[in-house]
């Protein structure tokens, strides 16, 4: 058996947490990470690992959580969907989740932290808070504590990475306590490469997708509605004002990221507080946007680079 760690860039850093924890956690483990949005974009991942694989699951999102918080939706849609997210893995093997505050969190009090923590307790899960041995350890090397916004500096989070190592062994590898289940319905991801677009591939060392690309006037259309939580996105194919179609509305989302085609190539977009969506099209971004006098116009060309999308399944 192993260990799951499911996280965002921290857990990519080299000799950041995750290498300092595998080193000394004495057992296999395994990633999935992925940065720039909150946990939302892991929803799906409970429905996609089986129960008797792992011995315990890490989860680490807090920088992500905290930073953008508004993405996801409404603090009720928020905790609603964090609860979902804590108590489907907690049902497979006992969750960890780490806290790895956000620089401009890290002396303050967070209340995504504080509801985040709450959940937790509520679901069984167990939290490890890593502010104090963040603090202690930057005394002890004198070495500032972070190297960007979001990011610690590589000793001092490879220090994290230890102690919670003791941490979880500590812990025999026990859940805090058995919550009892109270999800109703799941996530999942929805592809659409049965609509004959455009394939195309990436891979790297933790990512392996393929996508479907959307052009100018290309349109998809669902059999039912769908409700819709986020969507993965090629970057580097992506550069498209997308319209989501309901039955009584329509949602635009502006996604452009030409500028930075190899960074991030593959991220999670949350469209925030969910939408019910019947087709996603993309569209001129003149039909959605009025532009002021001498600005600068979107340059085409225009497309959507599309993987899937997460969405919610009634029981």
């Amino acid at each position: 058996m192993e260990i799951l760690v499911i996280g965002t860039s921290n857990t990519i850093v080299k000799g950041g947490w995750f290498d300092s924890f595998t080193s000394s956690v004495g057992m296999s483990v395994t990633r999935i990470a992925l940065g720039g949005a909150p946990f939302l974009q892991f929803m799906d991942v409970s429905g996609r690992v089986k129960s008797n694989d792992y011995r315990a699951i890490v989860v680490e999102t807090s920088p992500n959580d905290e930073s953008y918080p508004s993405s996801v939706g409404s603090a009720w849609t928020f905790d609603k969907l964090y609860h979902d997210f804590i108590v489907s893995l907690n049902s497979i093997a006992p969750v960890f989740v780490l806290r790895i505050p956000p620089q401009d969190k890290w002396r303050s009090n967070s209340p995504i932290a504080s509801r985040q923590k709450h959940i937790c307790e509520l679901a069984g899960a167990h939290y490890f808070d890593a502010t104090d041995v963040m603090l202690q350890s930057s005394r002890e090397m004198g070495a500032e504590v972070y190297r960007d916004k979001y990011h610690p500096m590589t000793p001092v989070a490879a220090r994290v990475g230890a102690h919670l190592s003791d941490f979880i062994r500590g812990s025999n590898f026990r859940p805090r306590r058995t919550a009892r289940p109270c999800i109703v319905g799941s996530y999942a991801l929805r592809k659409i490469d049965e609509f004959g677009l455009e394939a195309v591939s990436f891979s790297n060392s933790l990512v392996s997708e393929d996508f479907s690309i959307i052009p100018l006037g290309g349109k998809v259309v669902f059999d039912k509605p769908i409700f819709c939580l986020g969507f993965w996105m090629l970057s580097g194919r992506t550069n498209a004002m997308v319209r989501f179609e309901g039955p009584r509305e329509s949602r635009d989302i502006l996604c452009r990221y030409r500028g930075v085609p190899s960074v991030g190539a593959v991220q999670f977009v949350p469209i925030t507080d969910g939408f019910m969506t019947k087709s996603i099209s993309v569209v001129k971004p003149w039909e959605s946007l009025r532009f002021g006098l001498h600005s600068e116009p979107i340059p085409p060309p225009f497309e959507f680079g599309l993987s899937g999308l997460l969405h919610y399944i009634p029981a």
